[in-house]
């Protein structure tokens, strides 16, 4: 999936409200706002990266994510197959995430969810991959710019298998409540979803 998401139109599914923003990207107006994507494959290893603007230190909500996936449309926070990436807002700025495969879970604990300053007016690559070794970092400007965060863990088993596999910008509201699903009013441009690395192309 390449989806530039300036040009105000989705190849995914809106669910929610959103506003599109030409030349910028999609806005996820509130907590329950998000886009998602059935994968035409499973990816058992791969690349889900973002860029976001309009994400502060301290936004609305608790554990509020910038992206998800899932198999099929299950309660997130249960789903067998789930992989989050947090930018929560209480505690303000800390970065979290939680990746199951088929066999093994590895997630951030305790001292390993860390805080980070955001800027709104700043652009911010998210990226994840998995490839035996689940990893996410995010970078302040784009691909090009400075890296404030990169983290990972190898998970042990078979290899990551949702079928079907769904991937969300921002995520479904689940069990736990709308301040924990997505990050409201973030904006989101040229999403990524692939076996392969993203193209420096679209690293901006």
């Amino acid at each position: 999936v390449f989806d530039p998401l300036t040009n105000e139109r989705t190849v995914g599914e809106i669910v929610g409200s959103v506003t599109f923003i030409p030349g910028v990207g999609v806005r996820l107006n509130d907590f329950t706002s998000h886009i998602r994507y059935r994968l035409p494959q499973t990816l058992h290893v791969g690349e889900f990266s973002i860029i976001t603007t309009n994400v502060a230190t301290n936004n609305e909500g608790s554990k509020t994510k910038i992206m998800a996936m899932s198999e099929g449309l299950s309660d997130i926070v249960t789903n067998d197959r789930r992989m989050t990436v947090e930018k929560r807002g209480d505690p303000q700025g800390v970065v979290a995430w939680r990746f199951i495969s088929h066999g093994d879970q590895v997630d951030t604990i305790k001292h390993e969810r860390v805080r980070r300053d955001f800027d709104p007016n700043q652009a911010y690559l998210w990226t994840a991959t998995w490839n035996g070794f689940f990893r996410v970092r995010i970078q302040r400007g784009g691909a090009s710019g400075p890296v404030i965060y990169d983290f990972g863990k190898h998970y042990q088993g078979r290899a990551y298998d949702p079928d079907p596999h769904y991937a969300f910008i921002g995520a479904p509201v689940g069990r736990t409540g709308t301040d924990g699903a997505t990050v409201p009013g973030m904006i989101v441009r040229n999403v990524w979803i692939s076996s392969r690395p993203r193209p420096a192309s679209i690293g901006q």
